[in-house]
């Protein structure tokens, strides 16, 4: 699994860096198998009445046309981050469960015979 950190705007150090992969390790751990690629893309943006607030994107590549995409926007880079890594794991269950789903209701061919 690939994780990739981008910054718009905004110049990210190293320890908020550090910070999203342990949150990303964490929340993901149990379903890091199933993961192909993370982008996290951090960035400062201009709210509607003024104030600057922190966003945190993660994009979550899982299979060929599988892909989960979160955003959270709060005034504070660690709360950004945590929310948007919460939203993506709960995402990423629910996707893989729903393939999951999916691939046991379909009847099973073997050999001219159905299961």
């Amino acid at each position: 699994m690939k994780t990739s950190i981008l910054s718009r705007h905004q110049e990210i150090d190293e320890t908020i860096k550090r910070y999203v992969h342990q949150r990303i390790q964490s929340a993901l751990k149990l379903l890091i198998t199933q993961v192909q690629d993370i982008t996290v893309h951090l960035s400062a943006e201009h709210a509607a009445d003024g104030s600057r607030q922190k966003a945190c994107e993660i994009e979550i590549q899982l299979g060929e046309n599988q892909l989960v995409v979160v955003k959270s926007n709060t005034s504070h880079w660690l709360a950004a981050i945590d929310q948007a890594v919460e939203a993506a794991a709960r995402a990423v269950r629910r996707k893989l469960s729903q393939t999951l789903k999916t691939i046991a209701l379909k009847p099973m061919v073997i050999k001219g015979s159905s299961i």
